[in-house]
C-alpha cells in the first residue's frame, strides 16, 4: 500500500508540468529525492526481513523441532501464548522447540548415559517429535487429546497451544515443569 502511494506521488511529480501545478526544479528534485529515499528504506527493510526469515527457517542447520512445530508466524497462536501463565508458557516453549528432557535430547547433550530409545514403546529414539506424533504406546492418549492416533508435525503447528501441553502432561514426561 505504501509503495502504491509513493508510486502515485512519483507519477504526480512526473506529470505535474502537464497540470496547473508548477513545481520549480529544486522542489521537484527535493520531492523526488525524498520519495527515492523512502522507497530504498522500504525495499531494504523488506529484503532484510525476507533474508533473515528464510535464513532462520530454511537454510539454518539445526532447530529441527522448531521448524517442524512452529512453521510460520501466526497472530492467533501468538495471542493464545500471551494468555498462558508463565508455567504453561514454559511448557509450550519446551515442547515446540524440542528442548524437553527426553532421552534423545539428553543423550545428544551428553547428560544421559543410558539407552536413548523411547521409554514408552522402546522402538525409536525418544524425541519430542516421536512422543507427540508417532509413539505407538501413546496412540490412545493422543487420540483422546488431539483427536487422532497419529499426527503430523504440521497438525501441531496449527493446533491450539494447549493441546500439546495437555498431551505431554498426560504422559508424565514433564512432571518437573
Amino acid at each position: 500500500m505504501i509503495s502504491s502511494i509513493l508510486f502515485s506521488f512519483l507519477v504526480f511529480l512526473t506529470y505535474s508540468e502537464m497540470s496547473h501545478i508548477k513545481l520549480s526544479a529544486v522542489n521537484y528534485l527535493v520531492c523526488l529525492n525524498f520519495v527515492c529515499k523512502i522507497l530504498i528504506i522500504l525495499c531494504t527493510a523488506y529484503f532484510v526481513f525476507l533474508y533473515f526469515y528464510d535464513f532462520s527457517m530454511s537454510y539454518n542447520p539445526g532447530h529441527r523441532h522448531g521448524k517442524l512445530f512452529i512453521r510460520r508466524p501466526c497472530k492467533e497462536r501468538a495471542d493464545d501464548l500471551l494468555k498462558l501463565s508463565r508455567h504453561q508458557l514454559k511448557m509450550v516453549v519446551v515442547i515446540l522447540t524440542g528442548h524437553a528432557p527426553v532421552r534423545g535430547h539428553l543423550y545428544t547433550m551428553g547428560l544421559f548415559e543410558g539407552d536413548p530409545t523411547c521409554r514408552f514403546c522402546r522402538k525409536e529414539t525418544e524425541t519430542v517429535q516421536h512422543i507427540i506424533c508417532c509413539c505407538e504406546a501413546l496412540a490412545r492418549q493422543r487420540y483422546n487429546v488431539l483427536g487422532n492416533p497419529l499426527v503430523e508435525p504440521k497438525d501441531i503447528s496449527t493446533a491450539s497451544v494447549r493441546d500439546p501441553c495437555l498431551f505431554i502432561r498426560g504422559t508424565g514426561l514433564l512432571n518437573v515443569y
